[in-house]
């Protein structure tokens, strides 16, 4: 089966290691309609050549041999076009002529559907990042927000001296307030701040539920914990997971202000993290 490439630009047909030129009839030419088609052809004579930068109709052919003493390069000169008046001949190449240009416009149609698919996918992301960021953004502060949480354990003294003293523990829940006596288990003990007066916490639920905001103060969710200032309303996100690249190290990825920064640590520098970490209240 024979290889045909169609160069549209320079208006060449080629058919294995041949090379065939045409072109467009206009319709006042004397030979525009004698059967053959809608292209003159031409094919290359091997034996004349002309300027590579000229016409046909503009040089004088001039032997190859002659062409080749001058310029043995052959950047200089090219093969004289002669034209084809055979009619089996031009009926074969128009025939390919018109299977390779159907093949062309395919090629152009598909490309141009890939494209087009391409930019509907690239807007459908960018659809589902907006809608994304909009959830994110109506969950940080629209009405249907889950609420946030903060769980602090008490020191021995406090804001102002003596006021929670027989509490350890003081959780903030949906803008409630709850503390926990240092007496009992963390089931029992529990105190609902209102305005100013504490009072106690009934519900063996509510106490179960307190209870398991002290064990479990921060749910993990596959990026790591997200970690609360004492403001409630800052945050930055942590996620340590055990490096996949380097051996016996760890890979540590900071979230802040909506950037990431990822860091490979090794043991040496693990302890030091945990022990710089642990300088602050006692967990």
């Amino acid at each position: 089966m024979s290889s045909i490439r169609l160069d549209v630009e320079q208006q060449c047909l080629g058919i294995d290691d041949r090379k065939y030129f045409y072109e467009r009839k206009e319709y006042f030419d004397s030979d525009y309609d004698d059967g053959f088609g809608d292209y003159r052809w031409y094919e290359e004579d091997k034996l004349n050549a002309v300027s590579a930068d000229s016409e046909d109709t503009d040089d004088e052919p001039i032997p190859v041999a002659e062409a080749e003493e001058i310029d043995p390069t052959g950047t200089e000169w090219q093969y004289a076009r002669k034209r084809i008046k055979d009619p089996d001949k031009i009926w074969k190449l128009e025939r390919k002529f018109r299977k390779a240009e159907r093949k062309q416009q395919m090629k152009e149609e598909e490309k141009l559907r890939v494209k087009e698919e391409k930019r509907r996918e690239t807007e459908r992301r960018e659809d589902e990042e907006k809608d994304e960021r909009t959830k994110i953004k109506s969950g940080k502060s629209g009405p249907t927000s889950s609420p946030k949480i903060a769980v602090t354990k008490l020191e021995s003294t406090s804001d102002r001296e003596g006021e929670y003293e027989e509490f350890d523990w003081k959780i903030v829940d949906s803008g409630k307030r709850y503390f926990h006596k240092r007496s009992r288990g963390l089931e029992h003990g529990w105190y609902r701040q209102t305005d100013g007066e504490m009072k106690r916490v009934s519900s063996d639920e509510k106490k179960k539920y307190l209870a398991n905001l002290v064990k479990n103060p921060i749910e993990r969710t596959k990026w790591g914990i997200r970690v609360y200032s004492n403001d409630n309303k800052h945050y930055f996100a942590v996620g340590v997971w055990k490096s996949k690249g380097y051996q016996d190290c760890s890979t540590v990825r900071f979230s802040i202000a909506g950037r990431n920064y990822m860091y490979t640590l090794d043991e040496r520098n693990m302890r030091a993290l945990r022990a710089e970490i642990s300088r602050g209240m006692p967990t």
